[in-house]
C-alpha cells in the first residue's frame, strides 16, 4: 500500500512540475522543452503585442488573454505568425478596436 501511495505522490509531483506557470512581460505562460503556451495576461492596459518567442522557444498557442486585473482594457492585440492555436482573447472588452494577426 505504501508503494502505491508513493507512486501517486510522485506522479502528482511530476504533473505539477510539467505545468509550472511562469511570467514574462505581463504574459502568464507554461512551457515544454520546445513550445510556449500563453495562458493569461497581467500587463498594463493598451496594446498587447504577443511575443513570437519566450525563453528561446516559439509561442505556438494562446489559451487566454483574459486579464487577471479588473479594469484592464485592450485597444489592440497583435498576434505573431507562430501561433497555431488560439482560444479566448477576451470577454466583453468594449475598448478592443482591432486584432492583428501576422501572416
Amino acid at each position: 500500500m505504501k508503494r502505491i501511495v508513493l507512486f501517486f505522490l510522485l506522479l502528482s509531483t511530476l504533473a505539477c512540475k510539467a505545468a509550472d506557470i511562469k511570467y514574462h512581460n505581463g504574459f502568464k505562460y507554461t512551457a515544454t522543452s520546445t513550445k510556449v503556451t500563453i495562458i493569461g495576461y497581467n500587463g498594463p492596459s493598451g496594446s498587447i503585442i504577443v511575443p513570437s518567442e519566450i525563453e528561446g522557444k516559439k509561442v505556438t498557442k494562446i489559451t487566454s488573454l483574459i486579464p487577471d486585473k479588473c479594469g484592464t482594457k485592450y485597444n489592440d492585440i497583435y498576434i505573431p505568425n507562430t501561433i497555431t492555436s488560439l482560444s479566448t482573447l477576451s470577454y466583453n472588452h468594449s475598448s478592443l478596436k482591432s486584432v492583428i494577426i501576422d501572416t
